[in-house]
C-alpha cells in the first residue's frame, strides 16, 4: 500500500523552517549507543541507554545543521548547559530556525501480542496458514512505507514498527505432533529479523486436564507416529517448539534467558524470563501453576503428576532478585475473562477430569475432584490467582497479557492489569492483536487494540506543518510566521530572531513582535479586530483540496491542516476527510465545509485534522460552525492553549451550528486546534462537519463587571430537553439540552421544565446535579441564579457552584428559607485556564432554578472568591467534623461567611475574628473569645488555646452531687469540686479541690443553681485518657468527652452504698468510678465528702437491659422489664433493680 506519509502530531515551524531543515546531534563517547529518529511531528527523538545521566549528557554532544558542524554555543539554549529530564521536549533555535527534540532515557519500542491462532483447526476459530501468513506480513510491514501506520497518544508522531512479537498459546490443531503449519504461518517474523516467542496453551499440551478418552490416566503413552488422542509425543513436540523459539532469542542478542523450574528431572513446561531493550518479560506458558509430570513408561502405565509449589517458589525467588526491572508478564489463561476461567485454574477441562499430584500442595493439587464443592473449588482457584498477582505485584510497573477466551478484554485483578488478546481467526476480529508501546526504563507505556485483517487499511497521515512543544523558542518562531500571515510588518523582528545569541535576545524579539501586533491592532480600530489569519490558511475550507489518497478514496489532504486517519477497513469508503457543499445557513451555493466521517468499523476508527500557530497575549473569541452525528467514543474537538487542553463544543445536529468560545492568553503562546473523533465500532456511524473558523481579537483586558451569560449554552432553558431514564417508580426526567445532569433518585420522578425554570423533584433525591462546562477568559467570575426549595438552609444541601482550572470550587450560600419562595444566590470563582464548570447540586432536597447569570468581575475578587471557596470546603470536609482549620492562604481574605455546623462543640481555627459571622468557638492565633460547650455532645481539641470566656451549658441543681469533666478548669464561685483521693476500709474519700483543672474528672456539688464558667481558661489538647484520680486498691474516677458504653462500673445510691452496674452508657462531660476488683454486690462501700457519708444519685445505665424490680423488703414488684421503663407507674421512693445476682439501688 503506497501512500503519502502523513503526520498525526501538531507541530510548530517558523516561516523559514518550512523546508524541514535538519539539526542532528551525536554522542560518540556513550557506550551502548544513542539512537535518533524523526517523529511524524517533525521532532527528533533521542534515546539514551537506560542508566544514562540526563543531567550531564548534553555536554558530550556534537551538532550539525543541514550537514555542517555547528558549535553548541551558537544554539539557543546552549545544549551543553542543559540538565535534562526523562521525556523532556526542547525546541532549539539556530539562526532563526526552530528544531524540536525529545530526550528519553531508554529506548521506545513496540511489542505485538497475538493469541489462539489454532492453525489448521476448523473449529475453535482456527486460522489457515495462508491467512496467518498475511497477518504476519502486515505486522512485519507495520510502520514501513507500504505498511500500517498507527499512533500512540503517549508519544505523538511515533510510528510503531514491530520490534518483538508474542503468541500466548493454542498454537495449532489439538495434539499436533509436527507444528510445521504453525511454524510456517509465523515464519515471516524470523525472515524479517524480528524475535518471536510462542507459548503453549491448553490445546497444545496434554496434561491431566486434557485427558481425552481416558480421564483416569491423564497423559497416555501414544504409539509411534500415530495421532493418538492424548499421546505424550504431542507434548514433546510442543515443548520442543517453544524451546526452539526460546533458544532462537540468542540470534537477536538476547542472552539472559532464565528458566523457571522446580529443579527436578520431571518433565517441565519451561516457563522463563528474559530482558529485551531494558524490559523484563516473564513467559508463563499455559499458566504458571502447570504441574510437572513423569510420562508413562509403557502403554499400560499412567503418568505421574507433581505439585507446582516448587516452580512457584523458584519464580518467587527469581522475582525477588529482579524487583527493579520493569516487567511484562504473560500466560495463556487470563485472570478473570470468561465464564470458565476458574475451572481452568483448577486444572480441569471438565467436571471429573482431574488427576491429583503425587505430593501435597498448598494449592490443593493433591485433592480429588470429588473433594471440591463449587465454593471450595473457587477458593483454590482464587488462591492461585492471589499468589500470582502477589508475585507480579513485587515487580516494577507490571502488566499482564493473556489469551484463551478468543475475545478482547481488559480486566484488573488485585491491582494487576490483564490484557486478554482475541483469537487471530475469531470472526469478529480477524487478525486481532495488541500493539504495545514500551520503554526501556518503564515497561508498558500504552496498549492499543488493532486488527491486521485482509481488508485492514490502518492509517493515513498528511503533514502540512511541524509540531513543537510550547516553549519560548517555539513561540518565537511560530509567532513570526503567524504575524506574517496576518499582514503585520515583522521584517525587523525576523532579522533580530535570526541573529539572536541567547534567550534574552529571543525574548526581546518576541516582545518586539507583540509591539508590532499592537500597532497592527490600532491601525484596525483597536478592538474586536478580525485576526483569523493568525491561524494560518484555509480556516474557511474554501481552498482546493489535494488529490485523494490512493488507498482511501474519500481521504483528501486539506491545505493548512495536518490529517490523521486510523481505519480498520477500506471497503465501501468507510472513512472520509473531504470538502462538501456547505450546510451552513446562508452560505453561498459554491461554499464548502469540511466533512469528517467514519462508519462501520471493526474497531474504533479515528479521523482528525489539526493545525498550529502562535498568538500574542490578549483576549480572543473563536467562532466556528460545527455539528456531530452519532456518539463518538472520543471527542477530538479541542484547543491546546499554553499546554492545556480546552474542549470545543460540537453539537449533535445534522447541519453545522454556530459555536463560540472566548479565551485569554496572558503571554504569547502556541495554540493547537483540532477537530475530529474516535468513532464507535460495528454498525455505528459518526461524522463531524466544520466550517468558517474565525478569530477575533477583543483587546488586552475585559472590562470589569462584563456580562458573560451568553457563553452558557441554553442558559434560559429555551432550547428543548432530552429525556433521561427514570429512577424509581415512574414519572419523567427531562434535562435541558446542552446541560449535564447527574442524579440518583427513588420514588416518583418529576424533573422537567416548569414555568421557565428547571424543576428537580423526586420522591427521594440522593444526588441531583445540573452543570455545564464553559470556555471563559481567565479572571474572577460571579455566578448568580434564582433558586427555591422547601427546606431551611441548614438542611437543604443545595448550592450553586463554579470551578475553574485551578480545581478550587466556589460555593454559594446554602439554598433555602423555609417558605418555598425563589431567592437569589451567588458564588465567586477564579478561571485560570480558560475553562470552567458552573452548576447547582443537591444531595437531599428538591429545587427549581432560573435566571442564571454569569459576570466577569475582574482579574481577581479575593475576598468574594475566598468566601466561596471556604463555604465549599467547609460543606464537604468541615460541617460534620469536630475541628476545622480555616487558617490557610486559600481562605485568608474570607469575611463574614455563614456556615451551618452539623455537630455541636465544633472548634474552628480561623484566620481572623470576622472570618465567620454565625458561629462561636473560633480560635484566632491561639485565642478563643468565647468557648461554648453543649452538654451531652462530643468534644475534641487537637491543640492548646486560651478561652477568654468559657461556658458549659449544663444546669446544675443546688445540693445535687453530679459528675463532671470539662476541658477547662471551671470557677468555684457557685459550688464545690471533689476529687477521689484515697480509701479507708470500705470508704472512698473525696477531697475538695480549690482550683479545678481541665481534662480532670470531679464530683461537683452546686451551692447555686446555674452553669459552669471560667475566664482566661487554658484549654489543653484533648488527651487520650483524662487525668483520672485513683486509690490504693485501684478505684479510678474516670472522665469522658464522648458518649461511651462501659461495663462493670460502680455508682453510689443516695444512702452511700456502692453497688455494681454491669452495663452503662455514659454521656459526654461525665465521670464514673471504675475498679479492676470484682466487688460483690453484697459488699458495702461508702463515700465521704467533707467527712459526710453520701452517694452519687444517678448512673446512666443501659436502658435496653432487662431487670427485676424489688422494694427494699425484697418483694418482687416487676419481672423482666426494660431498665429504662423499670420505675414507670411506681410511687416515688427507693427501689432495687436486680440484674442476675447483682442489685442496684435507685431513687425515683
Amino acid at each position: 500500500m503506497r501512500r503519502k506519509l502523513f503526520c498525526i502530531a501538531m507541530m510548530l515551524a517558523a516561516m523559514v523552517s518550512q523546508a524541514y531543515a535538519q539539526m542532528t546531534m551525536s554522542f560518540p563517547t556513550i557506550s551502548g549507543g544513542v539512537s535518533t529518529k524523526t517523529l511524524n511531528t517533525g521532532c527528533t527523538l533521542v534515546e539514551f541507554p537506560v542508566g544514562t545521566d540526563l543531567k550531564t549528557v548534553m555536554s558530550q554532544a556534537s551538532f550539525t545543521v543541514d550537514g555542517s558542524p555547528v558549535d553548541a554555543s551558537s544554539i539557543i539554549p546552549n545544549p551543553a548547559t542543559l540538565s535534562l529530564k526523562d521525556d523532556q521536549s526542547v525546541t532549539f533555535l539556530y539562526k532563526g530556525k526552530a528544531y524540536g527534540f525529545r530526550f528519553s532515557e531508554g529506548k521506545y519500542f513496540t511489542a505485538v501480542f497475538l493469541s489462539d491462532p489454532h492453525i489448521g483447526q476448523n473449529d475453535h476459530d482456527g486460522t489457515s496458514v495462508a491467512d496467518m501468513q498475511k497477518y504476519v506480513g502486515k505486522i512485519v510491514n507495520m510502520g514501513k512505507e507500504s505498511g500500517a501506520i498507527f499512533g500512540f497518544d503517549a508519544l505523538p508522531g511515533y510510528v510503531p514498527t514491530c520490534d518483538i512479537a508474542f503468541s500466548t498459546g493454542d498454537m495449532d490443531a489439538d495434539n499436533s505432533k509436527s507444528h510445521n503449519d504453525f511454524k510456517s504461518a509465523h515464519a515471516g517474523f524470523a525472515a524479517a529479523g524480528i524475535p518471536f516467542i510462542s507459548m503453549c496453551g491448553n490445546h497444545d499440551l496434554v496434561p491431566d486436564y486434557w485427558t481425552g478418552e481416558n480421564p483416569d490416566k491423564g497423559l497416555t503413552y501414544g504409539w509411534g507416529t500415530n495421532e493418538i488422542w492424548g499421546g505424550m509425543n504431542s507434548n514433546s513436540k510442543s515443548i520442543n517448539l517453544i524451546d526452539e523459539y526460546r533458544n532462537n532469542l540468542s540470534k537477536y542478542g538476547i542472552s539472559d534467558v532464565s528458566l523457571i523450574t522446580d529443579g527436578t528431572k520431571h518433565t517441565q513446561f519451561n516457563p522463563y524470563s528474559f530482558t529485551f531493550n531494558g524490559v523484563r518479560f516473564y513467559v508463563g506458558q499455559t499458566y504458571w501453576f502447570q504441574k510437572p509430570y513423569d510420562a508413562p513408561a509403557t502403554a499400560f502405565s499412567s503418568a505421574k503428576y507433581y505439585a507446582p509449589d516448587k516452580v512457584i517458589s523458584a519464580l518467587e525467588k527469581f522475582v525477588s532478585e529482579h524487583t527493579s526491572d520493569p516487567s511484562v508478564w504473560m500466560q495463556h489463561y487470563p485472570f478473570l475473562a470468561g465464564s470458565d476461567c476458574d475451572r481452568w485454574w483448577l486444572d480441569q477441562n471438565d467436571v471429573g477430569k482431574y488427576i491429583k499430584t503425587q505430593d501435597a500442595s498448598v494449592y490443593g493439587t493433591q485433592d480429588n475432584v470429588a473433594v471440591f464443592t463449587e465454593a471450595s473449588a473457587k477458593a483454590v482457584a482464587k488462591k492461585k490467582k492471589d499468589k500470582l498477582a502477589e508475585i507480579i505485584g513485587k515487580t516494577r510497573n507490571p502488566v499482564h497479557f493473556s489469551g484463551h477466551t478468543h475475545q478482547f478484554s481488559v480486566n484488573t485483578y488485585n491491582g494487576i492489569k490483564d490484557y486478554t488478546t482475541a483469537a487471530s481467526g475469531y470472526a469478529a476480529s480477524k487478525g486481532a492483536a495488541y500493539i504495545v508501546l514500551m520503554k526501556g526504563n518503564k515497561g508498558v507505556v500504552e496498549v492499543k487494540q488493532v486488527l491486521f485483517s485482509p481488508d485492514f487499511m490502518s492509517g493515513v497521515t498528511d503533514r502540512k506543518m511541524d509540531l513543537l512543544s510550547d516553549d519560548a523558542n517555539a513561540v518565537a518562531a511560530k509567532l513570526q510566521e503567524s504575524l506574517s500571515h496576518l499582514g503585520a510588518d515583522v521584517t525587523a523582528q525576523s532579522k533580530a530572531l535570526e541573529s539572536a545569541n541567547n534567550e534574552a535576545d529571543v525574548a526581546a524579539a518576541v516582545e518586539s513582535m507583540e509591539t508590532a501586533f499592537d500597532s497592527y491592532i490600532q491601525q484596525q480600530g483597536g478592538k474586536d479586530v478580525d485576526v483569523t489569519k493568525l491561524l494560518g490558511e484555509n480556516t474557511d475550507f474554501e481552498m482546493q483540496q489535494a488529490t485523494a489518497n490512493s488507498e482511501y478514496a474519500e481521504i483528501y489532504p486539506q491545505a493548512g491542516w495536518n490529517s490523521y486517519v486510523e481505519s480498520f477497513s477500506n471497503a465501501g469508503n468507510k472513512v472520509y476527510i473531504k470538502l462538501q457543499q456547505s450546510d451552513v445557513k446562508g452560505s453561498s451555493q459554491g461554499s464548502k465545509s469540511l466533512y469528517l466521517r467514519a462508519k462501520w468499523q471493526d474497531l474504533t476508527g479515528k479521523v482528525q485534522v489539526m493545525k498550529q500557530c502562535a498568538l500574542p497575549a490578549g483576549i480572543y473569541k473563536l467562532k466556528y460552525y460545527a455539528s456531530c452525528v452519532g456518539s463518538p467514543t472520543q471527542n477530538l474537538n479541542y484547543m491546546v492553549l499554553a499546554g492545556k487542553k480546552q474542549m470545543l463544543a460540537v453539537p449533535a445536529a445534522s447541519a453545522p451550528q454556530l459555536q463560540e468560545t472566548t479565551f485569554t492568553l496572558d503571554h504569547p503562546s502556541v495554540i493547537n486546534l483540532s477537530f475530529g473523533f474516535t468513532g464507535g465500532k460495528g454498525g455505528t456511524e459518526n461524522d463531524v462537519r466544520i466550517d468558517d473558523i474565525t478569530l477575533t481579537y477583543q483587546g488586552s483586558k475585559i472590562a470589569p463587571n462584563t456580562d458573560m451569560t451568553s457563553l452558557i449554552q441554553n442558559v434560559g432553558f429555551t432550547e428543548g430537553t432530552t429525556s433521561r431514564p427514570v429512577q424509581g417508580s415512574g414519572g419523567v426526567v427531562q434535562v435541558p439540552n446542552h446541560w449535564d445532569f447527574q442524579y440518583s433518585y427513588d420514588g416518583w420522578n418529576d424533573t422537567k421544565l416548569l414555568d421557565g425554570s428547571f424543576n428537580v423533584w423526586a420522591g427521594t433525591i440522593k444526588w441531583a446535579e445540573l452543570s455545564q462546562k464553559v470556555n471563559l477568559p481567565n479572571g474572577a467570575y460571579l455566578l448568580t441564579a434564582d433558586v427555591k426549595t422547601d427546606m431551611n438552609p441548614d438542611a437543604s444541601t443545595i448550592a450553586l457552584y463554579g470551578v475553574g482550572g485551578n480545581g478550587k470550587v466556589g460555593r454559594s450560600e446554602e439554598v433555602g428559607n423555609g417558605n418555598g419562595d425563589f431567592n437569589s444566590y451567588s458564588c465567586y470563582f477564579d478561571v485560570t485556564d480558560n475553562s470552567a464548570t458552573v452548576g447547582i447540586r443537591s444531595d437531599k432536597a428538591y429545587y427549581q432554578i432560573k435566571n442564571i447569570k454569569l459576570t466577569y468581575v475582574g482579574e481577581s475578587a479575593d475576598e468574594q472568591t475566598a468566601n466561596s471557596y471556604l463555604r465549599q470546603d467547609y460543606y464537604w470536609t468541615g460541617r460534620n467534623a469536630q475541628e476545622f482549620d480555616a487558617t490557610g492562604e486559600k481562605y485568608a481574605k474570607a469575611r463574614n461567611v455563614v456556615i451551618y455546623p452539623q455537630v455541636k462543640n465544633q472548634l474552628i481555627s480561623a484566620a481572623s475574628i470576622d472570618q465567620f459571622s454565625n458561629t462561636s468557638n473560633k480560635i484566632v492565633n491561639g485565642v478563643c473569645q468565647k468557648l461554648e460547650i453543649s452538654d451531652q455532645e462530643k468534644f475534641v481539641s487537637s491543640k492548646d488555646f486560651v478561652a477568654e470566656e468559657a461556658v458549659f451549658d449544663r444546669v446544675f441543681k443546688v445540693g445535687q452531687k453530679s459528675t463532671v469533666c470539662l476541658p477547662f478548669g471551671p470557677s468555684t464561685e457557685k459550688g464545690k469540686f471533689y476529687r477521689l483521693s484515697k480509701e479507708s476500709g470500705s470508704i472512698l474519700i473525696f477531697d475538695e479541690v480549690s482550683s479545678p483543672e481541665g481534662n480532670t474528672p470531679y464530683i461537683y456539688v452546686a451551692s447555686e443553681e446555674g452553669t459552669l464558667r471560667a475566664s482566661q481558661a487554658n484549654i489543653k489538647a484533648t488527651p487520650e485518657t483524662m487525668n483520672s484520680t485513683s486509690t490504693e486498691s485501684g478505684f479510678h474516677l474516670v472522665g469522658i468527652y464522648q458518649t461511651t458504653p462501659v461495663k462493670n462500673i460502680y455508682g453510689f445510691s443516695v444512702d452511700g452504698e456502692l453497688l455494681k452496674a454491669s452495663y452503662a452508657t455514659m454521656n459526654p462531660f461525665r465521670s464514673f468510678i471504675q475498679s479492676p476488683v470484682d466487688v460483690s454486690g453484697a459488699k458495702v462501700w461508702k463515700a465521704s465528702f467533707d467527712g459526710e457519708m453520701t452517694g452519687i444519685d444517678s448512673i446512666v445505665s443501659d436502658g435496653a437491659a432487662v431487670v427485676d424490680v424489688l422494694n427494699l423488703n425484697g418483694i418482687l414488684l416487676k419481672k423482666q422489664v426494660k431498665r429504662l421503663e423499670a420505675l414507670d407507674a411506681l410511687e416515688p421512693g427507693i427501689y432495687l433493680l436486680r440484674d442476675g445476682n447483682q442489685c442496684l439501688k435507685v431513687k425515683k
